[in-house]
């Protein structure tokens, strides 16, 4: 079995020290390997998207993935920090609800859009080990560096409804 703790890392008002509060946790049977947020450098922070019960966060900045040997069974603690969330007013998907229009009446060839191109994962094994997720092809990106970043509109394909929600059971199941 693997476990994942999820834990805020945030600093107490009164003293100024920095504590770690549970977010959530997941539990793995019957898995050797389990996909984790890299763990960042010193100047390259990495970002990480989980909902939490209780938290209206959805992309979270991961301050740090270790294994804790102490703890039986296989045990990961990613410690992640709150930062500020875009409202979801300026996600396509909202504007084009709210304005109830379809994506050609917003979108115009050679506009400039923020976009999110993936999260780097690695691999946690049975063993306490991280190891590069190289396995996991369709987790990996080569050389992309996730972060959201502008882009330019060359087209725009007219899409329904139903191929979106669809997009989105695959992407999430």
């Amino acid at each position: 079995m693997i476990v994942i703790l999820y834990e805020e890392a945030t600093m107490e008002a009164a003293t100024g020290a920095r504590i770690y509060v549970p977010l959530g946790y997941e539990l793995h049977h019957g898995i050797d390997e389990v996909l984790l947020p890299t763990d960042p450098g010193a100047k390259n922070p990495v970002f990480f998207t989980k909902k939490f019960a209780g938290s209206p966060e959805h992309r979270w900045q991961v301050q740090s993935v270790r294994h804790q040997p102490s703890i039986d069974p296989t045990t990961y603690v990613v410690r992640l920090i709150r930062r500020a969330q875009i409202d979801q007013q300026h996600y396509l998907r909202d504007i084009l609800a709210v304005r109830n229009k379809k994506a050609r009446a917003v979108l115009h060839p050679w506009a400039i859009v923020e976009v999110e191109f993936g999260q780097h994962l690695s691999v946690g094994t049975s063993n306490g080990d991280i190891e590069v997720g190289k396995r996991y092809v369709d987790t990996v990106q080569l050389y992309s560096m996730p972060k959201r970043r502008l882009a330019i509109v060359t087209q725009v394909l007219q899409r329904n409804a139903e191929d979106l929600r669809r997009s989105r059971q695959c992407r999430s199941g």
